[in-house]
């Protein structure tokens, strides 16, 4: 296996979040184990304090332009929905992600975050951290193409509902927030398919959620956006290796 690393998440809040040195040395490892090894670290302890994070965005992965409104259909804006590749600036770490505030564009410098759990968002966040958990991964798994493309904007749409409208009864031609192709028509049956099929599943969980700061007049700078977290079976398993493996370099010293 080659040395270096691209994450592609990475949910560093609590112990890891708070341990700049340990992230930096997280970098040397071997890209496999780096990132179960941060996943398990970053992930354990939930509902740690913020922690500050300059991000940038680095392009649109997998994913379609659409059409959507966020004032009840007044008015519609083209934009993507899919996969967001972003890199954490200093140390730098690559993760994709999606978007969590539609009403808000993308800045293409650095801009700053505050690293957080998606439960600061009330039941909306724990229901848009249960969908990009169980979704996303599989997604970015898929090899590019169709398939993945309808996946990854049907999972951005499900998010924008539940974020936006948080409705008990989605629908995504009703509603504050609403969704259709570019040229005005309804999504395609499959997209309008997978939409539905997320927005049936219900459950809470909590994902990382990355906050933009605010400027002058109390406005965010960027997006918001939203990445999943491993498996907390995983992750409590990961650590009791990371543990052992601690205790095994003390004994040798």
């Amino acid at each position: 296996m080659q040395g270096g690393f691209f994450w592609v998440f990475w949910p560093a809040g609590g112990l890891l979040a708070r341990n700049p040195l340990l992230r930096v040395f997280m970098l040397s490892l071997d890209r496999n184990i780096t990132t179960r090894l941060a996943i398990s670290l970053g992930a354990v302890v939930l509902g740690a304090q913020a922690m500050a994070i300059d991000l940038q965005f680095l392009g649109t992965g997998e994913g379609r332009n659409i059409s959507i409104s966020t004032n009840s259909g007044s008015n519609f804006s083209t934009v993507f929905g899919g996969e967001l590749k972003m890199k954490e600036v200093s140390p730098t770490l690559n993760f994709t992600a999606f978007c969590a505030d539609p009403k808000t564009g993308m800045v293409s410098g650095p801009f700053g975050t505050s690293e957080l759990d998606s439960n600061v968002l009330g039941s909306r966040g724990l229901r848009a951290g249960y969908l990009i958990n169980k979704y996303a991964p599989s997604i970015f798994n898929l090899p590019v193409g169709n398939e993945r493309k309808d996946k990854a904007v049907a999972l951005q749409v499900a998010l924008w509902e539940v974020l936006v409208d948080g409705s008990s009864s989605p629908n995504i031609t009703g509603g504050t927030f609403r969704a259709r192709n570019t040229d005005g028509s309804a999504l395609s049956g499959s997209v309008s398919s997978l939409v539905h099929t997320y927005l049936s599943d219900n459950g809470s969980d909590i994902a990382r959620y990355y906050k933009s700061d605010v400027d002058s007049k109390g406005k965010p700078i960027s997006q918001a956006v939203i990445t999943p977290v491993p498996e907390p079976g995983t992750m409590l398993a990961l650590g009791a290796g990371i543990a052992a493996f601690a205790r095994k370099r003390r004994n040798k010293k």
